[in-house]
């Protein structure tokens, strides 16, 4: 399988990400399980097993989304890569956060805890996850906007996804006054939005940026150890010089 095909592979892990996320919502909202600590206690085997299952898929496809978006924008951003460190740290508290509420949420079940089932509302239905997704849109976004070769499409893209991570904050800000119940909804929705265009993208255009970028060091590094042969010039012929003529012997004086 060439590089291209596994671009795009890694970049549909995106979608794959959202496709999980939005069923294990969907089925809770169906079943009418508002928060993750009811959904852990009062929920069938059926219903607990598939929403979590899906989560922790959810959770290792954004790990592996997360790590391809920032050698990508570690590309665009060529310098000290700051922004891509911040991006990949950021994908992967949120990745392990998800992780982390399908264990808590487990465990919750099989104690039957109330307070375990507490804290695994506040990882999934908390301004919890809102913090690491500010980080995560703001220095993706950042990114884009400082490179004019990208499409138009992802510029348009950076431009709404960068006032949406400061909505974040002030969101996550707010909900610690006061737990508004849509802005949680609006958040998670908001973002798989986010996701699932940014992995379209991806599909689209990471496998042509692996055919456009060199192909490492490697060959630069060889290119500059390996002593450059001598080439060998050609002499000039050497030309014999022509012999003096001899000076002729003046006749003999009469005397």
């Amino acid at each position: 399988m060439d590089s291209r095909a596994n671009a795009r592979i890694a970049a549909a892990t995106g979608v794959l990400f959202v496709a999980a996320l939005a069923a294990a919502g969907l089925i809770s909202e169906i079943k009418e399980f508002d928060r993750a600590g009811d959904l852990a206690l009062g929920a069938s085997n059926e219903v607990f097993g598939t929403v979590t299952l899906l989560t922790g898929f959810a959770a290792g496809f954004f790990f592996w989304f997360t790590s391809t978006l920032a050698a990508r924008i570690r590309e665009l951003e060529a310098g000290s890569g700051r922004l891509a460190a911040a991006v990949n740290g950021s994908g992967a508290i949120i990745a392990g956060l998800l992780s982390l509420l399908v264990g808590v949420s487990f465990a919750a079940r099989s104690a039957g805890s109330a307070e375990l089932a507490a804290l695994a509302t506040a990882i999934a239905n908390g301004p919890t996850l809102f913090f690491p997704a500010a980080v995560f849109l703001a220095a993706g976004s950042t990114v884009t906007l400082r490179t004019p070769t990208v499409p138009p499409y992802s510029m348009w893209l950076a431009r709404l996804i960068l006032p949406l991570a400061f909505a974040y904050g002030a969101g996550a800000g707010l909900m610690l006054f006061k737990n508004y119940a849509w802005i949680n909804e609006t958040g998670f929705i908001s973002f798989l939005v986010v996701i699932l265009l940014t992995s379209i993208i991806g599909i689209q255009r990471w496998g042509a940026m692996d055919l456009a970028a060199p192909r490492g060091p490697s060959r630069s590094v060889a290119a500059a150890s390996t002593p450059t042969p001598a080439v060998p010039v050609a002499e000039a012929p050497v030309r014999k010089a022509k012999p003096k003529p001899r000076a002729r012997k003046g006749a003999p004086r009469k005397r």
